[in-house]
């Protein structure tokens, strides 16, 4: 049974799609392998090719109809994971899919352009941004792509989010703003921006 998954719900198209084994992958769909089932924690083979940055693996997945938007249990889509690791390659080819949600939050309100500014993957927000991303929206904390940018002293992700209005004076709820937390963290260029 193609569609078989072990304990933790992982099928051979997980397996394949987690590796980058781009001719599997595309057997297992041409077998009819559900490009959309998910494991025990809801991740889907999208979620896996985009979390390792497997670039053919997930056009092929995209082609195949994969769900982009799909969230697993933390809330988070394939465009959060490959935000988060810095494949801007996987973050362009699911941007181009016409239905992704650029700004969806995962269950704490994190959005795929506020992961690419904490991790300090710059080019990743600059295509984010080119995509039209919401440069404001918030977590549940009230924390901003350049709030996290301020506070890991990032200042050229900095400087693209300023660029693109950012507010520089939203707060958390302490009420700490990007420049409370680029003081706090000593990002004398950061507070310069």
């Amino acid at each position: 049974d193609v569609n078989m998954g072990n304990k933790g719900g992982r099928t051979p198209l997980h397996w394949a799609s987690y590796k980058g084994h781009l001719e599997v992958v595309k057997a297992l769909l041409a077998a009819k392998a559900d490009v959309n089932k998910s494991t025990k924690d809801y991740d889907t083979p999208l979620h896996y090719a985009s979390q390792n940055g497997h670039l053919e693996v997930v056009e092929a997945l995209l082609a195949a109809k994969a769900d982009v938007n799909k969230s697993n249990k933390d809330g988070d889509t394939p465009l959060h994971w490959a935000c988060k690791n810095g494949h801007l390659k996987s973050v362009e080819a699911l941007l181009l899919a016409a239905e992704v949600d650029v700004d969806k939050g995962d269950k704490d309100g994190n959005t795929p352009l506020l992961c690419a500014s904490k991790n300090g993957h710059l080019q990743v927000v600059k295509a984010l941004l080119a995509a039209k991303a919401d440069v404001n929206k918030s977590t549940k904390d009230s924390a901003t792509p350049l709030y996290w940018a301020s506070c890991k002293g990032h200042l050229k992700i900095a400087e693209a989010l300023l660029a693109a209005e950012a507010d520089v004076n939203k707060s958390d709820k302490d009420g700490r703003t990007p420049l409370h937390l680029a003081s706090a963290g000593g990002h004398l260029e950061v507070v310069k921006a």
